[in-house]
């Protein structure tokens, strides 16, 4: 998502776990460091901001304590 945003030039509005955060720009966002990664979950205009909308990007395969994916 980072390459995508980085290219917005306009002020957007990034909501995520229910909270609104404000950036000036795309590349203000996707240097942002998050706790955690998202996925954007809706994408529109309001009062001449962008409003990004996301939610927590779910894993579904299960990593050991190296990070790699576990053999089943």
């Amino acid at each position: 998502m980072d390459a995508f945003v980085a290219k917005i030039q306009s002020p957007i509005i990034f909501v995520a776990d229910g909270v609104e955060s404000s950036f000036e720009s795309g590349k203000d966002l996707a240097i942002y460091d998050f706790s955690k990664r998202y996925t954007v979950k809706s994408l529109y205009t309001k009062d001449g901001k962008i409003v990004i909308e996301a939610e927590e990007m779910k894993v579904n395969v299960p990593f050991n304590y190296a990070g790699e994916a576990a053999l089943s």
